[in-house]
C-alpha cells in the first residue's frame, strides 16, 4: 500500500511537470522602448493614410505579440509623435525644436522624416545627441552619402528604412520609359526632328519638378543633354523642362508651353501639393502625351475623385499596387491598414509599420544584445548595421554599406527580390465601373507590366480603335522587339549575352524580349532568328 502512495506521487509529480512545461510561460517585462515618430502633419503622409497610423498598428501587433524578446525579458514599444513642420513652408528650427522634444522625452530612436528641408535638421540634432535617427519618406540620396558617406563618425547612428534613394527611383523612371518606347511610343510618336547618330528619329518628351532640395538631382538628370542620354536612352530627346514651385496651382504656364506641347512623355517629379493640379489640368487641356514620374498625392485613394478621373493613365512610383500580392505580407498589411483607418496606405505607411517591425526582427534575430545594450547607441549601430537581410514585407531588406534601403539599380529585365519601388498606373476598376484602381505595371521584368495601357486620348489618327482594349503585350515572335525597332548587333548581345543565354522564364537574367519563339527558354532557336532577320526593321510601324 505504502509502495503504491508512492508510485501516485510520483506519476502526480511528473504529470505536473509535463503541463507545466506544455504551458508557455510569459518572460518578464523589463522595460519599454519608446520610439518618436516625426512627420509632416497636415499631409496624408502623416496621417491618415501614412506613417502615424501604420507605426500605431506595428506598435500594437508587436506589444499583442509579447513585445521584443530580449535575453532576459520583454520589452514593449510606446510611441511619442512630433510634426517636422513641413507645411505650410519647411521650418527647420521647428524640426529641431520638435526632435529636442522627442529625446528629453526619452525616445531612444526617432523615426521619420518626410521633407528633406527639414529632415537635414533632425538628422544634424540627432547626431549631437547620438540618438539613432531612421529616415522614413526623404529620399534624397544625399542625406546618406554625404553624412554617413563623408563622416561616419558623427553620422554612423543615421539609417534610411524607406524609400530608396533619389539615384534608384530614377533608375526605375528610366527603365519604364525605356519600356514605354519599346512596346508602344517609339513606333508611333518618334519624330524624324529630333535625331541623334544612329538613331532616325526620337521621342520628344519634357519634364516637371518641383522646386525643391530632393528634385535637383532628378531634373538636371532628366533635362541636362550632357546627362539624360546616358540614362534615358538614345530614343528619347527632352524639348522642354520646368521647376515648380510647390505652392503653385495653375500649371497652364507650364503646360500650354509649345515646347511642352511637343512632348509625347512627360515626366512629372511631386512629393506635395502641386501634384493634384498637375494631374487635372494635364488632361484638361489634353496634353497628348503619357504622364510618367512620382506624384506622392497620386498614391492616395481618394486621387481618382480628386481627380474626377482625370488621373486614368497617369503611372507613378509607388511601393504597390491596389491589393498587389508582390508578397503574402504585403496583401495582409493592405488589408489590416484599410480596416484601421479606412484609407489605402502610401508609402511612408509602409516604411513606417516595417522599420519598426525590423527593430524587433533584428533584437530577435540577433539573440544575444541585451536590453541594456540596445540602449547604448554605439552597441546599437555595431548590430543593426550589419543585421543580415531579412524578409519584409514588400521584399527582401537590407542596409547598404552607408546605412541607405538597399535595392540594385534598376535595370530592364534583371530580377530582384530586394524592396523596390514600383510603378503603379491609374485605371478604371474592371470590378466596379466609374471607380479607379491603381494597377501595379512594372517594373517591367513583372507580368504586371503587360496591364500598362496608352491613356486613349492620346492614340494618333488611325490607331483609336485600340485605345479601350489595348494593353502593353510582349513582343512579336516575328521579330526581336527592341527599342529602335531594327535587327542589329545590340540585339544578338541581348540574346547570347546580358545574362540572358540559356535561361528560362523566371530565372536571373531571363529577358523576354530575346525570347523570340515564345517558348519560354532562350537558346540556340532565338539566336538563329536573330541571324535570320539581321538588318530587318519592324515593318509597317504599330501595331506589330
Amino acid at each position: 500500500m505504502k509502495t503504491k502512495a508512492v508510485a501516485g506521487i510520483i506519476v502526480t509529480l511528473f504529470l505536473t511537470t509535463m503541463f507545466l512545461s506544455a504551458v508557455p510561460v510569459k518572460s518578464a517585462k523589463i522595460g519599454t522602448l519608446k520610439i518618436g515618430v516625426i512627420g509632416p502633419v497636415g499631409l496624408p503622409h502623416w496621417s491618415p493614410a501614412g506613417m502615424k497610423e501604420a507605426a500605431e498598428m506595428a506598435r500594437d501587433e508587436i506589444n499583442t505579440l509579447g513585445g521584443i524578446q530580449f535575453p532576459g525579458g520583454e520589452v514593449d514599444i510606446a510611441l511619442e509623435f512630433a510634426n517636422e513642420w513641413a507645411l505650410p513652408v519647411p521650418d527647420p528650427d521647428a524640426a529641431k525644436a520638435e526632435t529636442l522634444r522627442l529625446i528629453a522625452a526619452g525616445c531612444k530612436i526617432i523615426m521619420g522624416g518626410f521633407r528633406t528641408e527639414v529632415t537635414t535638421a533632425i538628422i544634424e540634432t540627432c547626431m549631437d545627441y547620438k540618438v539613432p535617427f531612421i529616415i522614413n519618406g526623404a529620399s534624397t540620396t544625399e542625406l546618406i552619402s554625404q553624412t554617413v558617406g563623408v563622416n561616419y563618425a558623427r553620422y554612423k547612428y543615421l539609417f534610411r528604412i524607406n524609400p530608396i534613394n533619389t539615384s534608384v527611383l530614377l533608375s526605375t523612371i528610366f527603365g519604364f520609359a525605356q519600356f514605354q518606347a519599346a512596346c508602344k511610343l517609339w513606333n508611333m510618336y518618334a519624330d524624324p526632328d529630333y535625331t541623334r547618330p544612329g538613331v532616325s528619329k526620337q521621342i520628344p518628351y519634357a519634364v516637371l519638378t518641383e522646386d525643391l532640395a530632393w528634385t535637383s538631382e532628378i531634373h538636371v538628370a532628366l533635362t541636362d543633354p550632357t546627362k539624360y542620354p546616358g540614362y534615358m536612352g538614345l530614343l528619347f530627346n527632352c524639348t522642354y523642362g520646368a521647376r515648380i514651385p510647390e505652392t503653385v496651382t495653375d500649371l497652364t504656364p507650364y503646360l500650354t508651353d509649345p515646347d511642352l506641347q511637343k512632348a509625347r512623355l512627360v515626366i512629372h517629379i511631386f512629393s506635395g501639393r502641386a501634384g493634384l493640379p498637375c494631374t487635372i489640368q494635364f488632361a484638361e487641356l489634353g496634353v497628348k502625351a503619357t504622364l510618367l514620374g512620382i506624384n506622392v498625392l497620386a498614391q492616395i485613394q481618394e486621387h481618382w475623385d480628386n481627380t474626377l478621373a482625370k488621373c486614368e493613365g497617369e503611372s507613378v512610383l509607388s511601393t504597390t499596387g491596389t491589393r498587389t500580392p508582390i508578397t503574402p505580407g504585403a496583401v495582409v498589411f493592405w488589408d489590416n491598414f484599410v480596416a484601421k483607418t479606412g484609407k489605402w496606405p502610401i508609402y511612408t505607411a509602409w516604411g513606417g509599420y516595417d522599420g519598426i517591425f525590423g527593430l524587433k526582427d533584428f533584437v530577435e534575430n540577433n539573440g544575444t544584445i541585451t536590453w541594456a545594450e540596445f540602449q547604448d547607441p554605439d552597441i546599437f549601430v555595431a548590430g543593426y548595421e550589419v543585421a543580415p537581410e531579412r524578409s519584409g514585407i514588400t521584399g527582401t531588406f537590407k542596409f547598404s554599406s552607408l546605412h541607405d534601403a538597399y535595392s540594385p539599380i534598376y535595370l530592364p529585365y534583371v530580377p530582384t527580390n530586394y524592396v523596390r519601388a514600383r510603378v503603379v498606373q491609374w485605371q478604371e476598376d474592371p470590378n466596379n465601373p466609374g471607380k479607379g484602381i491603381m494597377e501595379t505595371v512594372g517594373p517591367i521584368i513583372e507580368t504586371y507590366s503587360q496591364k500598362w495601357k496608352l491613356p486613349g486620348w492620346i492614340y494618333p489618327s488611325g490607331y483609336e480603335s485600340l485605345a479601350e482594349s489595348d494593353t502593353c503585350a510582349p513582343s512579336s515572335p516575328a521579330y526581336n522587339f527592341t527599342i529602335d525597332g531594327t535587327i542589329q548587333y545590340n540585339d544578338i548581345n541581348w540574346v547570347i549575352g546580358a545574362g540572358a543565354w540559356l535561361k528560362k522564364a523566371g530565372e536571373a537574367g531571363w529577358n523576354y524580349n530575346a525570347d523570340l519563339n515564345d517558348d519560354d527558354f532562350i537558346n540556340i532557336v532565338d539566336a538563329v532568328r536573330v541571324a535570320k532577320d539581321f538588318g530587318k526593321t519592324v515593318p509597317g510601324g504599330y501595331p506589330i
